[in-house]
């Protein structure tokens, strides 16, 4: 008999787990809903790109790839789609942001998509 073991390091939903049968079979029902508001982070890209010329002294290198993140959410917020993409960006953004040291806009930025999940 082999032993296994499960380790959920976060949040985890909709998982179903069957321990100690062999050849059987469950069904699971996940109604998806996938919940973003999308004004509030219309909004929050708004206020990013007023700071749109700073952006190269802030993150250097990096700048380039925050428009672009920034653009791609901006405009899948305009057509009110795929919040799961938007959301994913909006990690990416996040995560490009925890790098730049000292520097107020990415901090901005890291603490304003917090509050957007909260």
């Amino acid at each position: 008999m082999s032993s296994n073991t499960n380790n959920f390091y976060g949040n985890v939903s909709n998982i179903q787990l069957q321990q100690g049968n062999v050849n059987s079979i469950q069904t699971q029902t996940v109604t998806a809903v996938e919940t973003l508001d999308f004004d509030r982070v219309s909004e929050f890209v708004t206020k990013i790109k007023k700071y749109d010329s700073l952006l190269e002294d802030e993150f250097g290198d990096k700048a380039m790839e925050v428009r672009q993140k920034i653009t791609e959410i901006d405009a899948l917020v305009q057509k009110k789609e795929n919040p799961s993409k938007v959301k994913m960006l909006l990690m990416d953004l996040k995560n490009l942001s925890i790098g730049v040291t000292g520097s107020l806009i990415a901090t901005g930025i890291v603490e304003g998509i917090k509050l957007l999940f909260i």
